[in-house]
Formats: structure tokens, C-alpha cells, sequence
């Protein structure tokens, strides 16, 4: 019986993998079409702004979301009889915590860059911070309970409809505000599917959502306070993760940051084929023994370090004719920027399947020390690399910071095993 539940258990993992890897494949793809649309029909500068806009509200989400999201996927693929109320506790929890940063990023957007029209994308795209805190309620409720196609349709859908949209407006002349609005209308029409999935697939009853359960104050303190350690893990990762493009736009300008963010799209891309597997994961590590997890670790950590090193291969032989062809020759100086995010893939993925390991055995809180310290070197390190070599300079330091991080995890997980 504990066999045929265990290979069951395995299948799952298997097709849940498959389709979040057929979502974040779909998902890079199109996120790279936009990017080569944007920077084709309007320049570096523009694609600059777009993302340092995005990158500010998508973090400020992270925030937002209060560790909730993988919170409400550990517990919930446990005891999935508290969905309701998790979920309402979490919605709350959002909406007040997402409403003080939509507005503090709407009045500090100036001091956030000196460029007046960047600073005006990053406040049509505040709106962002709260849509997309609601929306990763849902998702990570259909994580939790298996429902990986959901999240497929939801986010390809998206996607596709953004990137025809955003090829009309880029061939009629459209300036980035504009863009930045049809990322929000986007997300916003995300949450409406979601919303209208879960109230099919999950809770048919949903007419009772507001009842009194998991709107107590006390409800929502306890859920909040349970999610802090994750928060902050989430907190810190979106900052090593947008870092050089915070510090490229206030140190260097928006072409650097367009440069980055060409070559980061590459790495992003191939990043989210493992970040699939993590999502289906978590969930699994969390709901089998010690002694199970570890063999699914082991052999997770080797497949991921084979792959991160083919993939840094690839990038290091390839780098030259993938920015050229996709981006043109005026974004070359992201060639050297893509081969140096290549090799920061290989730490990048251990930490990933580190972190997932630490949180299925209760030690998120050593994830977060860990994170802090990453932090710290990686903005040291940019803050002397990016004036020497601008946007290869910011891939150096997250080269630098992300190895440190994974040599730290890997000591410390030798030293659980004792």
C-alpha cells in the first residue's frame, strides 16, 4: 500500500512538472517576444523603463504577498478542509499591506530614478503590486491541490493576449505608459479567471465567502505571523533576483538596464524549466517521511546541477548570436552580461532545490539568515562592479553573491544530515 502510494505520489510530481513546464516555457516565450517587440519597435531606453517599472511592482508584490503564497501551499496540500479560510485570511492580509505599497511606490517613484518618463511607468504600474498579490492566493491554492493546468491556461492565456495587443500598440507608435496599463488590464483579467476557476473547481458553495471564518483579526494575525518566515525568504529572493536592475537604473540609466534585461529574459527563460519542478516539489517534499524526502532530494540536485551546467555551456558558445539576432547589434554589450547570468545558473538552482528541502523540513528560518547574508555581498559587489562594467559588471555580482550563497547552504545541510 505505502508503495503504491509513493508511486502515485511520484506520477503526480511527474505531470504536475510537465505542465508547469509546459506554463513557464510559455510563459518565457512570450516574455521574450515582448521584449524583443518592445525593443525592436522602440529602443534600449524603452526597454529599460518597461522593466525597471515591472520589476518594482512585481517585487512590491513579493512583498505583499506576506509568504502566504507558499504558506497556503505547504499547509493547504496537508489540510485542504482550511482552503476557505486561508484563503480569505490571505486576501485580506493582501489588500491592507498591498494598498500601503501601491501608494508608496506611486510617491516615491521619482527618487527611484532621474528619468521623468521612467518615473511615470513605475506609477501606472503600481497598480500591479495588489492585482498580482490577489492572484498568487489562487494559484498557489491550485498548486497545493494538484490543479497545475489551471495555472497553465491562466498564464499562457494571459500572456498570448499581451503579446498581440502589445504588437498592435507597438506598430501604431504606443509610448510605454501604455504597455505598462495592458500588463496591468492583463493581470487584472487573471485574477477575474482565477477567481471564477476556484469558485468552480473548489469551493462550488462560494456564495458563503463571507462568512466570518478566516476574516477574524486574530484568524489573520495567525496566518500572517505563520507566513513571516516565508515572506521574508520571498522578500529577499525578488531583491537578488531585480537587484542589478534597481541599481543599474539609479546608478547607470535605462540603456543599461535594457542591456540586463535582455540577457536576464535568456536566463529567466531556461531558469523557469527547473522553477516547474520546484513548484510541483514543494508540496511532495512536504507530505513524504525524511527518509523519502532525502533520495528525491539527492537525486533533484544532481539533475539540476547537470542542467545548470549545460546550460551555462550553451550560453558561453551561443551568447553572441542569440543577442544579436533577437535584439540587434545595438544591444552587444549584453553578450558578455548573458554568458556570466549563464554560469550564475548553476548556484542559482542549487540554492533553489536547497531552499525547497529547508522549507519541507521546517527550516525556513536558516533560508532567511542565508538570504540576508547573499544580499549583503551582492550589493557590495555591485556597488564597485556596476561602475566599472555596467551591466556585466551587475551579472558578476550576482555571479559572486549566488555562489557564496549555495557553498553556505551546502554546509549547512551536510551539518542537518549529522
Amino acid at each position: 500500500m505505502a508503495g503504491a502510494r509513493a508511486g502515485r505520489r511520484s506520477l503526480a510530481v511527474k505531470r504536475n512538472t510537465v505542465i508547469l513546464l509546459v506554463s513557464n516555457f510559455s510563459s518565457a516565450a512570450f516574455g521574450l517576444a515582448l521584449a524583443i517587440l518592445i525593443a525592436r519597435g522602440a529602443g534600449d531606453a524603452a526597454l529599460g523603463a518597461y522593466s525597471l517599472a515591472l520589476a518594482w511592482s512585481l517585487t512590491l508584490a513579493q512583498v505583499a504577498d506576506l509568504g502566504m503564497n507558499t504558506l497556503l501551499t505547504r499547509d493547504l496540500a496537508r489540510e485542504p478542509q482550511h482552503t476557505t479560510a486561508y484563503l480569505r485570511a490571505s486576501l485580506l492580509a493582501k489588500t491592507i499591506v498591498g494598498l500601503i505599497f501601491t501608494l508608496g511606490l506611486i510617491l516615491a517613484a521619482s527618487a527611484l530614478t532621474p528619468d521623468a518618463a521612467s518615473a511615470r511607468s513605475i506609477q501606472l504600474g503600481a497598480a500591479l503590486v495588489l492585482v498580482n498579490a490577489w492572484y498568487a492566493s489562487f494559484t498557489a491554492i491550485f498548486r497545493a491541490f494538484g490543479r497545475m493546468l489551471s495555472i497553465l491556461i491562466l498564464n499562457v492565456g494571459g500572456l498570448a493576449i499581451q503579446l498581440l495587443v502589445t504588437w498592435v500598440l507597438v506598430g501604431r507608435g504606443a509610448n510605454i505608459d501604455a504597455l505598462i496599463g495592458l500588463a496591468v488590464l492583463i493581470q487584472a483579467l487573471q485574477l477575474g479567471g482565477a477567481w471564477m476557476m476556484y469558485a468552480r473547481h473548489e469551493r462550488p458553495d462560494l456564495p458563503g465567502l463571507l462568512d466570518r471564518e478566516g476574516f477574524g483579526l486574530a484568524y489573520v494575525w495567525k496566518l500572517t505571523r505563520a507566513g513571516l518566515p516565508f515572506a521574508l525568504a520571498g522578500i529577499l529572493g525578488s531583491l537578488e533576483l531585480r537587484a542589478n536592475l534597481f541599481l543599474l537604473g539609479a546608478m547607470d540609466g535605462d540603456r543599461a538596464v535594457g542591456w540586463y534585461s535582455a540577457a536576464s529574459r535568456l536566463v529567466d527563460g531556461v531558469r523557469l524549466a527547473p522553477n516547474a519542478f520546484f513548484g510541483a516539489m514543494l508540496p511532495a517534499l512536504a507530505a513524504v517521511s525524511s527518509i523519502q524526502g532525502q533520495k528525491i532530494f539527492r537525486r533533484a540536485q544532481w539533475g539540476l546541477f547537470a542542467f545548470g551546467l549545460g546550460v551555462a555551456l550553451f550560453f558561453s558558445l551561443a551568447a553572441p548570436l542569440l543577442i544579436e539576432t533577437l535584439y540587434g547589434h545595438a544591444f552587444a554589450p549584453a553578450i558578455p552580461t548573458l554568458i556570466l547570468l549563464g554560469w550564475s545558473l548553476i548556484p542559482t538552482l542549487g540554492v533553489g532545490i536547497l531552499t525547497l528541502w529547508f522549507y519541507a523540513r521546517g527550516h525556513e528560518r536558516a533560508v532567511n539568515f542565508f538570504l540576508c547574508g547573499a544580499l549583503l555581498l551582492h550589493f557590495l559587489a555591485a556597488l564597485i562592479l556596476v561602475p566599472i562594467a555596467s551591466s556585466v559588471g551587475a551579472a558578476g555580482a550576482s555571479l559572486f553573491s549566488d555562489s557564496a550563497l549555495w557553498c553556505g547552504m551546502l554546509v549547512y545541510a551536510a551539518r542537518l544530515k549529522k
